[in-house]
């Protein structure tokens, strides 16, 4: 008898952004998400697994623009976040509750279009250089807890950067 593996989720994050100067941008961000995932194996029922996420963030981010010429743009963004994930695990080795917390910073060049006076056509390149703190706390099925701390200091520079690119557009309401 096969295995049935079901795994539904979503998620809707928005930025809000306001013009302080022709070539600034600032603004803030939100997103959140949800995620279930069950995993059945009728052949070994103690396999069997389920488990429930959710997770949420948000934050500050500021952005210069610097002309090409010709509509073409380069732009610099710094952006700053928390976030938090909560997971709900049943019969999981890990255990029953997961929950992360995360503060993080990060600088992020790109390039812009700006295809007419209402919207811009970007690309936004792997962050430049990140900083950032998490801490995990996992609590397993007999309540003992196990708490990780990590702090992170990063670039993307390197041979794989150009795997990780965002590409967007701006809608600029006047």
């Amino acid at each position: 008898v096969p295995s049935t593996n079901t795994q539904t989720g979503f998620s809707l994050s928005a930025e809000l952004g306001f013009a302080k100067k022709e070539n600034r941008l600032s603004g803030f961000f939100a997103s959140a998400g949800y995620g279930k995932t069950k995993n059945e194996y009728p052949s070994l029922p103690t396999a069997n697994s389920k488990s429930d996420n959710f997770s949420v963030a948000a934050g500050y981010f500021s952005r210069a623009y610097k002309s090409l010429g010709k509509n073409f743009y380069v732009f610099g963004e710094g952006r700053a976040g928390f976030n938090y994930s909560q997971a709900d695990n049943s019969k999981s080795i890990s255990g029953p509750e997961i929950r992360d917390y995360g503060v993080n910073l990060g600088l992020y060049p790109g390039l812009s279009y700006k295809w007419n006076d209402r919207f811009l056509l970007e690309l936004r390149f792997a962050d430049f250089v990140s900083v950032g703190y998490s801490k995990r706390e996992a609590k397993s099925v007999n309540d003992t807890k196990d708490i990780q701390r990590n702090f992170s200091l990063g670039s993307s520079l390197g041979l794989g950067y150009l795997s990780n690119i965002g590409i967007g557009a701006r809608w600029v309401i006047k």
